[in-house]
């Protein structure tokens, strides 16, 4: 569990921070597991299926996104590219992200709860708090592939934003525009 949260934390592809997501999921799964109850393996496959059916998602809203956009995505940095694009898509992204993390509304909440119940009532009281301290540590890096959706030129490398005009879009004026609104009263009308 550890692993994965550590190495999420610090990739830039997006298939390898899912991968290691998965295995922070997984490895919480196997801790109901251990349980050894019937509440803790239904948790634990309500679990794996939610969170099955979020990648699922996610990887059709990127994929969504890549043929809109008519490039391929495969590092964060080219998804902060593309979200003030694709604006609905970026949306979708954010709400599968939130979900991910397990914020309060969102199913995988509920479900991490169960777990946490599940481990709670089979007096695994230290798995419990592993799982409840890997959780808040998880949703660091949820927090920071939100933070570049949402910052364009988000370097995922040093962790800054560069300041560059090429990332930010520009303004449709400046003070260099000059607005030249002439009316011609000169009407002739022939009948």
């Amino acid at each position: 569990m550890f692993i994965g949260a550590t190495e999420a934390m610090h990739q830039s592809k997006i298939k390898k921070f899912l991968a290691y997501t998965s295995i922070n999921q997984l490895s919480t799964c196997l801790l109901a597991v251990t349980s050894l109850t019937v509440f803790g393996f239904s948790s634990a496959l309500l679990h794996i299926f939610t969170y099955v059916m979020l990648n699922i998602m996610f990887f059709f809203v990127i994929l969504k996104m890549s043929e809109r956009v008519g490039k391929s995505i495969t590092y964060f940095s080219d998804l902060s590219k593309f979200t003030f694009i694709e604006v609905k898509y970026a949306f979708i992204l954010m709400m599968i992200i939130f979900t991910f993390a397990g914020t309060p509304p969102t199913i995988m909440f509920f479900t991490k709860l169960l777990i946490l119940k599940s481990l709670l009532i089979s007096g695994k009281c230290l798995c419990a708090v592993l799982v409840l301290v890997m959780n808040i540590y998880s949703s660091l890096y949820y927090i920071k592939l939100i933070k570049i959706l949402l910052i364009r030129g988000y370097d995922i490398s040093t962790d800054v934003v560069k300041l560059n005009k090429s990332y930010f879009a520009r303004p449709l004026m400046d003070h260099t525009t000059h607005i030249d609104i002439s009316v011609n009263a000169n009407y002739s009308i022939n009948t």
